[in-house]
């Protein structure tokens, strides 16, 4: 079955909030910025192989016209698979595309270079963790989505999901929570919120309705970022999907990005 086939039967398959976000999907963008100076040549051809594991356009900007032949070098010499090339479109950072599209921004750049470079509206994949493409595949078992109280989890979700699906990939949902005082119980669910329980129970029922098998992971922890990269390791996931509000340095998003050893996806609206 064509990916193109099997989204519409994703988008078939839901309706109500999800729609506007999965109309959204059915025209996904991989974006990145060529630079000679980095690894950009396997950014590129990540870029690519993203693309085609999605069903969607590979994008890479050029800082110039004549480093197109440039990029392909990179690509397919530096280390990297021998990647063709022909069907990335080449634009210059200027030119726009898709204004509708779903966006993904692939950089190993730092998040505050990301935050000048990225594509406005984009979600913002770090591959600091990932050097080529196929190490970033290999690795991607299962996608990590920390959850807490805010309605920004589901924003996370419903973008992850289809990713998920798409990709036949699972889920670990991660939350983590301080003691209540006066509870005794070792088990960390005691220890969550109202609020905190209404959240998992939307996503697990998010996660049936995409038939995506999901675990959830609780622990009671000081440390919300080194839980979070922690928990991404022992499930075996190879990316961690997050949001992040208006503070880019030293938001919990950030802390998790630096840390992490696998590459981190920041979802634009999910502030958390």
């Amino acid at each position: 079955m064509c990916l193109g086939r099997l989204f519409r039967q994703i988008n078939d398959a839901h309706k109500d909030e999800e729609t506007d976000e999965e109309e959204r999907m059915a025209h996904i963008v991989i974006v990145s910025d060529f630079d000679p100076s980095t690894e950009g040549g396997k950014v590129a051809a990540a870029t690519k192989v993203l693309a085609v594991r999605l069903g969607g356009r590979a994008i890479v900007r050029l800082p110039h016209v004549e480093d197109v032949e440039r990029v392909i070098h990179y690509a397919q010499h530096r280390n990297c698979v021998s990647t063709n090339m022909s069907d990335v479109q080449f634009l210059m950072p200027d030119q726009s595309f898709d204004p509708g599209a779903q966006v993904i921004y692939l950089t190993q750049r730092t998040p505050e270079q990301a935050a000048l470079l990225a594509p406005q509206g984009a979600h913002v994949l770090f591959l600091h963790g990932a050097t080529t493409n196929e190490e970033f595949f290999k690795n991607l078992r299962g996608i990590c989505v920390p959850f807490g109280t805010r309605a920004a989890s589901l924003t996370v979700a419903h973008v992850v999901y289809p990713l998920a699906k798409l990709l036949g990939v699972s889920v670990a949902c991660v939350h983590t929570t301080y003691k209540k005082p006066g509870v005794d119980s070792p088990d960390p669910h005691m220890h969550m919120t109202p609020a905190a329980v209404e959240m998992e129970v939307k996503l697990q029922s998010m996660s049936r309705d995409y038939g995506v098998t999901t675990d959830f992971v609780r622990e009671t922890a000081d440390n919300v970022h080194d839980f979070v990269c922690r928990a991404a390791t022992r499930a075996r996931c190879g990316l961690i999907a997050m949001g992040r509000g208006n503070v880019l340095i030293g938001s919990c998003a950030d802390q998790v990005e630096r840390r992490a050893h696998q590459p981190v996806m920041i979802v634009n609206g999910g502030a958390q």
